[in-house]
């Protein structure tokens, strides 16, 4: 019977939190490529290359202090039935990472002359002094927001994140038109992420109570399984980390120039903001707390399965489409959006976007409901590649080599993880899924550049992506049992137009 409550509670969680989250993804990539684009074209191409360093710069070494508590958080927070005790631990897993946030800040900036001349931003320390308080509202707030998810009040997550982002684009347009630079935007930034920080901290105030004075003199409790699982998932995150978007920019800082640290930037950013659209990326708060929620109530590696081939599928259809609408026409997209400069983006984006769609998967997340991150670990073999191919291909084709390196390491992470697993459990990984998906993606690309033989290839390319849509339906590329699935997760009112679509 507890189960079954259990269940209908996760379920209407999860109802109650889903619009939020879907509103919270798609205003974050509009908003998120309104800001670059609103940068790009404005700063120099040194200047934005200085910009996207000095933001991410700080991140590695918060990661370093968080100590795998953001994965409890998320992982345990659900199964504390006392309300006292949840919010004992989820202060104490706030106030304790904040105070070696502080500390890591501390640090760096003390540091300051030693590793920022290896980057190019020794003339920056200004700079860097304005974000300090930008860094520790994101670092910190992360916890509130594990919290706020995990308790599925993905509404105030979303007012918070509007919040921020609103008054961050908006300070951009309002510098823009009075002529500010570098330093202006650091301060509308700072302002920008200590709101996102206050909301969230008393929306945490408010649904888990107020910390008690111990919060700092009591250890937090935990098992011999679940301090395993912190530091796994800990250490997975180190790897990964060294596998990110900001450490490879800061790799192309020591060894090139800030104007190649733009131009990966910018091909890096498209495609993290185009693959943020795939539904695991979208929704991926409510995803992860239910899949560790479905299998702590079942305990089905079916369910695991299922669910896995579930979105890899509905993941493919959206970044396959996207190569259609891409790699036939890119290179005119960016010079027409941003400046002609970016034309040199086109190819890291490109090598970016298909080694995604070809060899991601959710691989990490199965990794972790299965309870085994050990394997992750395993998977940071491709830090090795990551780097070590990287350092070379970076100072001989720049950009284009890191993103080469990028996808080689995707490729050799997933694919340490799938067979980790099949060891164990009966994981299948749907190659038939992904070869039906290239097919009527060649299909869509090809069509694109047909038609632009006749038309301007602006509508050539929507008229790809048509067919490439219509070849999903005709060639049935999703299983009828995902088209089912699916139909069932959207909201009641889409129900009947995506049922006569793809059913």
């Amino acid at each position: 019977m507890n189960g079954m409550k259990s269940e209908a509670s996760a379920r209407e969680g999860v109802r109650r939190g889903l619009p939020y989250a879907a509103l919270s993804g798609i205003l974050q990539i509009a908003f998120a490529l309104t800001g670059m684009l609103l940068l790009v074209r404005y700063l120099p191409p040194d200047d934005y290359g200085i910009w996207v360093l000095m933001v991410g710069v700080a991140g590695p070494l918060m990661l370093a202090a968080s100590l795998g508590y953001n994965h409890a958080l998320l992982r345990f927070l659900r199964s504390i039935d006392r309300p006292a005790e949840r919010t004992a631990f989820v202060w104490s897993v706030w106030s304790r990472r904040s105070l070696a946030i502080i500390a890591c800040l501390a640090l760096m900036w003390v540091l300051f002359p030693f590793w920022s001349p290896q980057f190019g931003l020794s003339a920056y320390s200004d700079l860097f002094a304005i974000l300090l308080p930008a860094y520790f509202a994101i670092g910190s707030g992360a916890y509130l927001q594990a919290a706020l998810n995990t308790a599925y009040r993905q509404r105030e997550v979303f007012w918070a994140f509007l919040a921020c982002q609103a008054t961050f684009v908006g300070g951009i347009l309002v510098g823009i038109q009075i002529g500010l630079g570098l330093v202006d935007f650091a301060w509308v930034y700072c302002a920008a992420t200590l709101l996102q920080w206050a909301i969230a901290f008393f929306a945490c105030l408010h649904y888990f109570g107020h910390p008690q004075r111990q919060v700092l003199t009591e250890p937090i409790r935990e098992t011999p399984e679940r301090r395993r699982y912190r530091l796994t998932s800990w250490w997975d995150d180190l790897g990964t980390m060294l596998l990110s978007s900001p450490v490879n920019r800061l790799v192309l800082a020591a060894l090139g120039t800030t104007g190649e640290v733009a131009i990966y930037a910018v091909a890096s950013n498209i495609v993290d903001r185009l693959l943020a659209w795939q539904p695991m990326q979208l929704f991926r708060p409510i995803a992860t707390v239910s899949f560790f929620s479905r299998y702590e109530e079942t305990g089905r590696i079916e369910d695991v399965s299922r669910m896995f081939r579930f979105v890899y599928a509905v993941n493919r259809s959206v970044t396959m489409l996207f190569i259609v609408l891409f790699v036939p026409f890119g290179g005119r997209v960016l010079v027409w959006v941003f400046r002609p400069e970016y034309a040199d983006s086109y190819w890291p984006a490109a090598i970016l976007l298909v080694g995604a769609a070809l060899f991601t998967a959710p691989t990490g997340v199965i990794a972790q409901t299965l309870k085994r991150p050990k394997v992750l670990l395993w998977s940071k073999v491709a830090v090795a590649i990551n780097l070590g191919l990287g350092i070379p291909l970076s100072l001989k084709y720049g950009a284009v080599g890191m993103a080469s390196a990028v996808v080689l390491s995707t490729l050799t992470k997933n694919l340490i993880i799938y067979v980790l697993l099949r060891l164990e459990f009966d994981l299948r990984f749907p190659w038939s899924t992904l070869l039906r998906y290239s097919a009527v993606t060649g299909l869509g690309i090809i069509s694109a550049l047909g038609f632009e033989l006749w038309m301007p290839w602006i509508f050539a390319s929507l008229l790809g992506a048509f067919v490439y849509i219509c070849s999903l339906r005709l060639f049935s590329v999703m299983d009828v049992e995902d088209r089912k699935m699916l139909v069932q997760l959207a909201p009641g009112r889409v129900q009947p137009l995506l049922r006569s679509i793809l059913i």
